[in-house]
This record gives structure tokens, C-alpha cells and sequence, in this order.
């Protein structure tokens, strides 16, 4: 039926630049009409109204796409204003990789999520707005943490009638895959990871603590601060810098006079790289942290910057033609789908969009930037956090570094010294 009205109006002279399909049928259309356009099926077509402005490019297998991923010329497409130029371009990132396009700008609000649907309520402005969760994804990457009120994914026990948060930051697994440049298919990119920081009401626990024990007990400070004035033990740090712990469930960013804790750290990361490998949490544990190799043979493995070495005992059979990392048993395969170029590409794309990415938006709430940011916490251990913050950071003028607290513990224990450091100082 549409490939028939397709050609009967190109028959009458009509211009037809694209046709653009709600079904699976672009293959069907394509072969049964008499002109050359291109056809993209799988398209929402809910709410497109007669007259709107589309643009669609399709490209042969192997192709890169040139108008609709590049910024500038889909603004110029779509006769939107420079002023959006930076929307689009943050918008066609996700194109890059897609088998066809078709898009048209939106002309109306995003629609607000039924009552029974999932939802995020965010305060900008002073003024609660409901979201959907794809939609919130964007704007809580352009907010300082605080502001989202509360949520409902059906998904999460927790937050599945609606709950009460001081923060939520979303890992979308898409922009994962776009940014580690990988092959179509050899990791599963699909879905999005929520990390929730619940608003419990925190009550000072010293005095349960003084009845239990029968001891005296009170409160020197808070985590966060405490962590802050371990860190700031690091030899050469500058006295103004803000200090990032870096735990396995939140970020806290502690600066002069105010301290700002986000959702997602740690597991964020190994909850990305299990789901994007396919693998168990324990062993997504282990090899989110270190550098791997592909076994080729019993005796030759191929390392991440491209050398072949000769291994130092023969490699069990099945390791050959795996990815592993280096245990302290031996090599631990997990993957026989990605080289280890792309391993290492798509991990530090993992702990850009999680961990570093939230580290950013942190940063937006202080201003003027310090000058120097200082890493703390476990997470700090991670050699390639260093990097992947500081690539975050890059446009504004600070110094990332790593604490090394008292000058001898390296980037743990903040918070126990810091703790010391406080009580001698009559903190207590």
C-alpha cells in the first residue's frame, strides 16, 4: 500500500525527498518504489504532525553519516536558531551509530508522565517539574546534584509507588557505546543505569552508641568533613583545593565553604561493566580495574597498546582466544567478543559517563572553581579515574590530583585520619 501511494504521487510530479515508515518495511518500500530517496523505518511516528519538518539520511553498510551527525548542519536542516546549536550537538552524538535516522525538531512540551508511569520531579528554578526518566537523563547532567525531589522507576523495589531523594544521577549504557568507538554487537549497550541517594532523615547516632556501650560517645563530624581534613593532609596541596571521596555508593565533594554528595560512584562503574559484558558483579569487580590482554595462543597474548608478548606459563585452553585479566591464580577470562583495544576504550568510556561525568556536574556548584581538586577514597586507587576526571575537568582551570593523606597512606583512610586530626584539634 505504501510503496504503491509512493509511487503514484512521485507519478504526478510530487517531490519526495525521504519516505519514513512506522512498520519494519523499509527494505519492502525501498524495492517497489520507482525513485531514489531514502527510507527509514522503525520510526515513532506518534504525534508528527502533517507539514512538520523531518530530516532522514540513510548511508550504505560501513558508511559514516555526514549531514545529520554533524551539528551545524542538522541546525541548518532544521532552521533552528545557533543558540540550540549546543542541544543538537550534545543530540547527534547519539546518531553516529544508527542504521538510518530520521528526525524533526520537538514543537511542543515534553509530555508529563501518567500517574502510573515512572517518573523523576526535579526543582529548577523553584519549581517542581515531572519528567520521564530518558527525558531526565539530559537535564541531571547539566544540574549541580540537589536537584531532584523525588522519583518512581517501577523497576527498583524501592521506587516502585514513588520515593523521596536528595539525588539521582542516570548512566545511559547508549552514550557508553558511542564514546568507546566499539563494533556494533560485541557489547550490550542497552538500557540505563539509576543511582538513587534515598532522603533519610540522619539521626546523630552517638547517643544510641553511649547507651549500648556504656560509654561516652559523641559526634566529632560528618564523614564528608572528615574525609576532607584527612585528604588535606596531602603534602603540596593547595590550602583552597576541594576534595572529591570517591565511596562505592556516593561522591562527596567537599570544598572551603560548602559540600555537595551525589549518587553513583564505585558500583556504578561495575554495575555498567557487568551489564555491558555480560558477566557476573565479582568478576565485573576485578576487571573494571586493571588493564587486560587477549590470549591468541598457549604462549602469546596481545596487550592493550597492540604488543604481542610471550606469556610466562602456558595459558590454560580455556583462556586461548579470550580477553582475561591478570589474577593472583592467573589469567581470568571474560570476554571472547572484544579485542583488547576496544576493552580498554569502552572502560574508561565506563568511567567517564559514570563516575567522572557525575564528578563534573558536582563541580558546577562551586563557583569560582578552586584550584586544585584532590581525589580520596578507594576510588581513587583507580589509576584511570585520574585521567578520566581530568578529562571532564579540562574546561575549567583545576588541577586534578590524588591525596596521599599524611603523606605516607596514600588515598584511603581520609577518614579515619581526618577523624584523629579533628580530635586533636579539639574538633570534639
Amino acid at each position: 500500500m505504501a510503496a504503491r501511494e509512493i509511487s503514484d504521487g512521485a507519478s504526478r510530479g510530487w517531490h519526495i525527498a525521504g519516505v519514513i515508515a512506522e512498520q519494519d518495511d523499509a527494505v519492502l518500500i525501498r524495492n517497489r518504489i520507482p525513485i531514489d530517496v531514502p527510507v527509514v523505518d522503525e520510526v515513532d511516528l506518534d504525534g508528527l504532525e502533517p507539514g512538520a519538518l523531518v530530516a532522514v539520511e540513510v548511508v550504505a553498510e560501513g558508511r559514516a553519516y555526514r549531514a545529520l551527525a554533524d551539528p551545524i548542519a542538522l541546525s541548518a536542516a532544521m532552521h533552528l536558531g545557533q543558540d540550540q546549536i549546543h542541544h543538537v550537538a550534545e543530540f547527534t552524538r547519539e546518531l553516529a551509530d544508527s542504521p538510518a535516522i530520521a528526525v524533526t525538531p520537538r514543537t511542543g512540551p515534553v509530555q508529563a508522565p501518567a500517574a502510573d508511569d515512572n517518573y523523576v520531579d526535579c526543582s529548577i528554578d523553584g519549581e517542581v517539574m515531572r519528567y520521564p526518566p530518558a527525558q531526565a537523563h539530559s537535564i541531571l547532567r547539566l544540574e549541580p546534584p540537589g536537584g531532584v525531589v523525588s522519583v518512581r522507576i517501577g523497576a527498583i523495589p524501592t521506587a516502585e509507588h514513588g520515593m523521596a531523594v536528595d539525588d539521582a544521577f542516570f548512566t545511559d549504557l547508549a552514550s557508553i557505546d558511542n564514546g568507546a568507538w566499539l563494533r556494533r554487537g560485541v557489547a550490550d549497550a542497552r538500557g540505563t543505569l539509576i543511582a538513587l541517594l534515598a532522603a533519610d532523615d540522619v539521626s546523630d547516632a552517638a547517643a544510641t552508641l553511649a547507651e549500648l556501650t556504656g560509654r561516652p560517645a559523641h559526634t566529632i563530624a560528618t564523614e564528608p568533613e572528615a574525609s576532607a581534613r584527612g585528604a588535606r593532609t596531602t603534602p603540596g596541596l593547595p590550602p583552597d583545593s576541594i576534595v572529591c571521596d570517591i565511596g562505592g555508593g556516593t561522591i562527596d565533594v567537599v570544598g572551603v565553604d560548602r559540600t555537595v554528595i551525589a549518587a553513583g560512584a564505585g558500583e556504578t562503574i561495575t554495575i555498567a561493566v557487568s551489564r555491558v559484558l555480560g558477566i557476573p558483579r565479582a568478576l565485573a569487580e576485578r576487571v573494571k580495574r586493571t588493564p587486560a590482554l587477549r590470549v591468541e595462543n598457549p604462549h602469546v597474548a596481545h596487550e592493550e597498546d597492540g604488543r604481542r608478548v610471550f606469556l610466562d606459563h602456558p595459558a590454560p585452553s580455556d583462556a586461548i582466544g579470550w580477553l582475561c585479566t591478570r589474577g593472583s591464580a592467573g589469567l581470568v577470562p571474560f570476554s571472547a567478543r572484544l579485542a583488547a583495544e576496544e576493552w580498554r576504550s569502552l572502560r574508561l568510556a565506563i568511567k567517564q559517563e559514570t563516575v567522572a561525568a557525575n564528578i563534573a556536574r558536582c563541580m558546577r556548584a562551586f563557583d569560582p572553581p578552586s584550584p586544585a581538586l584532590v581525589l580520596a577514597g578507594g576510588g581513587a586507587l583507580d589509576d584511570e579515574l585520574l585521567r578520566t576526571v581530568g578529562e571532564s575537568l579540562r574546561t575549567i582551570p583545576v588541577a586534578v590530583g590524588r591525596a596521599n593523606v599524611d603523606g605516607v597512606h596514600g588515598p584511603r583512610f581520609a577518614v579515619a585520619s581526618g577523624l584523629v586530626h579533628l580530635y586533636a584539634g579539639g574538633a570534639g
